[in-house]
């Protein structure tokens, strides 16, 4: 008989656990109007900052004071090295927005230290108390970058399929980004999860620092979007009401630019256009063009309407501002002809009605697989197929990413705990050896002691 293999948890109802005891409630309503018509207008992206906020606590809840989520936590990267040479050019115009993920769960190992006294690990502090406690180490396990929710009135499912990978396509480009700087930031860490969101869409990955060949290949070169794909998914909008207006990528562009002169992120003046500034064109003064006068022929005479026509609106057959019922424009006397006066009609955007998908098909959402561990070396090498947020599908994938900031943790506390023992042991080896040399000194002032009362009895 084969023996009894221990069955591997799928974590299909796992739950995270800031989430056990309250509910989903507060995140059912974060989302409820992170998707409202009525309240996000425009689909922003910062409306699904708080669900989403709430998620990510609710998977470092059973955690100490060590884990917790930040939001906008800039990721530095490599520190470069400092040089006697003039920096003339004032920066790249680009923004640090492609550095910066929309949430970072951080571990941050505090330890309480004083000169001359050991070392502990465990924090007793007043909150007003705050400054004596130092971060030992740091650890990024898991990005997420947020996008804007879904269209809400798409024509066909597989228009909404396409503006949905094309929104997560856009922040999985970005977290690839952002993970290369983590990675530079601190050479001890070895995972990082990724999660691409978009609504209550999202997608994830883990990305290990044997992955950084492939990591730069995917920063220098964009993986171009299927011409399918690039085409479907710009009429979305179109279709949409005036209510979902597209315009917060151009905002987002208007954003980064004020953002990078506010900065003073601008390319430097060339030297050209810094060793001759032409003089600016002097332009001549603006001269009012001349009113013609007005004669007797531009007088234009105003005839009153009949009694019994006043206050009577003029019919689709009359024309403008005639004052007899009964004269019809030739238009009208004319079969076939149209009777509007008032010029082409403006064209009615089709208003489609609100869907709420769920499923794409097999070939967008990510499959159920029974077996996590093969889920987790399947994620390794390349993104996870579209998720819907609470299916279980989701539940295994929140499950995985809890288990790799686990691991990390553990991880970064047992080499805190070795960092300490070493310190701690060299402090009482120096208190030793002080306190060694302190008895010496003491042992030679009471031998000189002795010596002087045996010279003074001697000398008696």
């Amino acid at each position: 008989m084969a023996p009894n293999l221990p069955t591997v948890p799928n974590f299909f109802d796992f739950q995270l656990p800031g989430i056990k005891r309250g509910g989903h409630k507060q995140i059912i309503v974060g989302l409820a109007h992170a998707h409202s018509s009525n309240f996000n207008r425009r689909r922003l992206e910062g409306h699904a900052y708080a669900p989403w906020d709430l998620l990510l606590n609710g998977m470092v809840h059973d955690m100490q004071a060590d884990t917790f989520v930040a939001a906008q936590y800039c990721l530095d990267g490599r520190i470069a090295a400092l040089d006697a040479s003039v920096m003339t050019d004032a920066g790249k115009g680009t923004s640090d927005k492609q550095y910066t993920p929309d949430f970072t769960i951080i571990i941050a190992i505090p330890v309480l230290r004083s000169a001359g006294q050991p070392w502990s690990l465990d924090m007793d502090q007043d909150l007003t108390n705050w400054e004596d406690v130092s971060i030992l180490y740091t650890k990024t396990p898991t990005l997420a970058e947020l996008k804007r929710p879904p269209p809400r009135r798409p024509e066909t499912l597989e228009l909404f399929t396409d503006a949905l990978n094309l929104l997560l396509r856009q922040a999985q480009r970005q977290l690839m980004l952002q993970v290369s700087k983590a990675f530079e930031s601190n050479p001890d860490l070895t995972k990082v999860a990724l999660m691409a969101v978009s609504g209550a869409w999202w997608t994830w990955r883990i990305i290990t620092r044997a992955a950084q060949d492939e990591l730069k290949s995917t920063v220098t070169k964009k993986t171009p979007l299927p011409g399918e794909l690039a085409q479907k998914h710009l009429p979305v909008d179109e279709i949409s009401d005036s209510e979902e207006s597209d315009t917060e990528e151009e905002e987002d562009s208007e954003d980064e630019f004020l953002e990078v002169l506010a900065k003073g992120k601008q390319r430097a003046v060339p030297l050209s256009d810094r060793a001759i500034r032409p003089n600016p064109p002097v332009l001549p003064k603006y001269q009012a063009p001349k009113q013609k006068k007005l004669t007797m022929n531009d007088v234009v005479a105003w005839h009153p309407p009949a009694p019994e026509n006043r206050g009577r609106k003029p019919k689709n057959n009359e024309k403008k501002g005639s004052t007899d019922p009964d004269e019809a424009s030739s238009a009208d006397k004319q079969p076939g002809t149209s009777t509007t006066t008032t010029g082409p009609e403006k064209k009615v955007k089709k208003k489609f009605p609100v869907q709420h998908y769920k499923d794409l098909g097999e070939q967008v959402m990510e499959f159920m697989n029974k077996d996590s561990n093969k889920v987790k070396e399947a994620r390794t090498e390349e993104w996870s197929g579209v998720i819907y947020l609470g299916s279980p599908v989701s539940n295994q994938a929140m499950a995985l990413i809890h288990g790799l900031i686990e691991d990390t943790r553990g991880s970064v506390i047992a080499q805190a705990v070795a960092r300490v023992a070493d310190v701690n042991d060299a402090l009482a080896a120096a208190a030793a050896a002080a306190e060694d040399e302190n008895d010496d000194e003491w042992e030679e002032l009471e031998s000189d002691e002795h010596q002087d009362n045996d010279q003074g009895e001697v000398g008696t």
